[in-house]
């Protein structure tokens, strides 16, 4: 072999080490787009005909919501507004009513928070009505629950009212606590930044106390003291990097199980 036929061997050798993980790196650059697109599903765009009630008369328009904050637009001029999440603070919500609470003062001085009451001429998907609890940032009524979702247990129960009560399941999973009700309205659906407390006085009741209102439950079937453990785990092991296990005992630090005046 010539002179020059090593060089031009040693030249390809080289352009094939360079080449070799360019390709990869681009492999790898194109996985890092599809992974980026694939956020798209947290994307907030939908609409209802609304109606604003405002004394004994309503406000025909259009209710918009996205992932910057919420408009109505009316056939009164007068009554469109515009809500950024961050003026918003809390929404009570089921699938054909929203009661949005800013922090604008109401009218003839008048102790509180303004308040926009709205029906809506859709039924609110609950998709929709969790991603707005989401979007707030701050505790929220959220009674439109999702039937969907990876539940780690469920319990059958009732929940008692003055009026009565309603049939349902708790259902647990990493985002929070739902209740289902068997029909008709009575359905929530906390994430665990709207849970202030929980309790878990004897095997057949549990009350989950949130930061808007407190709902006691009968349990059909007994909680174990392990599910309660892994609850009371996801609502105050939050953000402190607790390793969760099954076991009622195992794992937990002291700290824990202090501050906030916590009922078990």
């Amino acid at each position: 072999m010539t002179g020059r036929s090593i060089k031009v061997l040693h030249s390809l050798v080289i352009l094939l080490a360079i080449a070799i993980p360019s390709r990869r790196f681009l492999r790898g650059s194109a996985g890092g787009q599809e992974s980026g697109s694939g956020s798209s599903s947290n994307v907030l765009h939908w609409q209802s005909p609304a109606k604003l009630h405002h004394g004994f008369r309503a406000a025909k328009g259009t209710l918009l919501f996205d992932n910057s904050g919420i408009e109505f637009h009316s056939d009164e001029p007068r009554f469109s507004h515009r809500w950024s999440y961050v003026d918003v603070k809390t929404f009570d919500i089921t699938p054909l009513r929203l009661t949005i609470t800013g922090y604008e003062n109401r009218h003839y001085h008048i102790p509180g928070d303004r308040r926009y009451h709205f029906t809506l001429g859709r039924r609110m998907p609950p998709a929709v009505a969790a991603r707005l609890a989401e979007l707030a940032s701050k505790p929220v009524i959220n009674g439109d629950p999702s039937v969907q979702g990876e539940h780690f247990a469920t319990i059958p129960a009732r929940h008692r009212t003055l009026a009565g009560g309603t049939n349902g399941t708790l259902c647990f999973s990493k985002q929070g606590i739902a209740y289902i009700t068997t029909r008709g309205p009575g359905g929530r659906s906390w994430r665990w930044a709207d849970i202030e407390t929980l309790a878990h006085p004897d095997l057949y009741h549990f009350t989950v106390g949130g930061y808007r209102e407190t709902f006691d439950f009968e349990l059909k079937q007994p909680m174990s003291q392990a599910l309660f453990d892994r609850l009371w785990d996801s609502l105050y092991g939050r953000g402190l990097q607790l390793e969760l296990r099954s076991g009622p005992n195992e794992g937990r630090p002291p700290f824990a199980r202090t501050g906030r005046g916590h009922k078990r």
